[in-house]
């Protein structure tokens, strides 16, 4: 079987349908700290496209990979930080 990765954008979709139709009004989302800034970006814009939703609040979790004081010294840090950052400059030019 073949599975494919959703986008951030495609899980906040998904994640925001499934709450709805529970009608859940509010939930914590867990990702990784490096990545909890640009969800929590994602998901309030698919919240305001969509007309409002639930009451999300992001909660950042370490990841054994990245390490915020010093991401830089190991390969895997340096590039979790580069895929993050470049992600982030893409969803700002809407790629």
């Amino acid at each position: 079987m073949y599975h494919t990765a959703l986008s951030t954008r495609e899980e906040a979709t998904a994640i925001l349908d499934a709450l709805q139709q529970r009608h859940i009004h509010s939930a914590l989302l867990v990702t990784s700290d490096y990545h909890s800034a640009r969800a929590g970006r994602i998901f309030r814009g698919v919240e305001r496209q969509r007309g409002g939703g639930p009451n999300l609040r992001m909660v950042a979790s370490g990841d054994r990979f990245f390490s915020a004081a010093n991401w830089w010294r190991n390969r895997e840090g340096r590039k979790i930080a580069f895929m993050e950052w470049t992600k982030t400059i893409a969803s700002v030019f809407g790629i």
